[in-house]
């Protein structure tokens, strides 16, 4: 079995984590299945040959270890912390350059690192719309077939989250209203009889 099949099986965990991951209320449980989904992608970019996504997803991961880390204990990642990893998504590929492909890597995982350092879910989610998007074009062009089908399930989960944040009775099962307390009931012949 070539390591081409079994990227694409392995990649497969990656949708799991990706689900777990949106549907996580809390910016620390996102984090710590983001942290899972990266090192699935880690591998199946490994083993398609595609190293400076893998270097890249790598430093990835440590930043989702460490915002992680960081959101469990309710403090936000500092600016310097930002620039630290931007910077690092900008200079790693000059070094590693392989294609012009990387350039939708580099670019979502800009926009992924300043979403997951500020703190507004709300955001976070729409930016992991346009993150989707990037991610399917990457992973179709480098052959990432299974890892498409994480982000087209992340893609649908979070517009199905965002959904539900601005429309919150897409929630809620229906509410007894005070007409319907106050409604007449009709009793049924038998149940006169076992009352009396």
């Amino acid at each position: 079995m070539s390591l081409s099949v079994i990227a694409q099986y392995i990649s497969l965990a990656a949708t799991v984590f990706i689900v777990l991951g949106i549907l996580g209320k809390q910016k620390s449980t996102i984090m710590l299945w983001f942290s899972l989904y990266n090192v699935v992608i880690l591998a199946t970019y490994f083993m398609l040959g595609r190293y400076t996504g893998s270097i890249l997803v790598s430093v990835t991961l440590i930043k989702s270890i460490l915002f992680y880390i960081l959101a469990r204990k309710n403090i936000r990642p500092q600016i310097w912390i930002l620039v630290l990893f931007e910077l690092s998504y900008i200079i790693i590929p000059i070094f590693l350059w392989e294609s012009a492909t990387d350039i939708i890597l580099i670019v979502n995982l800009l926009l992924v690192t300043y979403l997951c350092w500020q703190s507004n879910i709300k955001l976070l989610k729409f930016g992991y719309i346009l993150s989707s998007i990037l991610l399917i074009t990457y992973d179709i062009i480098v052959g990432a077939y299974t890892a498409i089908i994480a982000e087209v399930v992340f893609l649908v989960s979070t517009c199905i989250s965002i959904y539900q944040l601005y429309h919150p009775r897409a929630n809620k099962k229906k509410e007894i209203t005070k007409e319907d307390t106050n409604a007449p009931t009709v009793k049924k012949p038998n149940e006169e009889n076992k009352n009396q």
